[in-house]
């Protein structure tokens, strides 16, 4: 379930696993494509392989959310776009 696989992509973000954090959350969006944790998660750790455009994105749709990480995801996006 999208829970299970944005948590994975937590647990994988906490010990370094970027690329396999990537996977799992991308396979939660494709559960619940709304689902903010993963959003924001897919976000930052987009951000640190260096894909900025496309972590944009992300940051966008989580600022534009009613997401407690709604404040976070807006400061992300400015410090971006510097």
């Amino acid at each position: 379930n999208v829970e299970a696989w944005s948590g994975k992509g937590l647990a994988q973000y906490d010990t370094e696993d970027v690329d396999g954090a990537i996977q799992s959350f991308r396979k939660a969006l494709s559960i619940f494509d709304s689902y903010t944790e993963a959003q924001m998660g897919l976000a930052e750790c987009l951000k640190k392989k260096g894909n900025n455009k496309e972590a944009i994105e992300y940051y966008k749709k989580v600022a534009e959310s009613s997401s407690p990480d709604a404040a976070a995801a807006q400061q992300a996006l400015e410090q971006l776009k510097n």
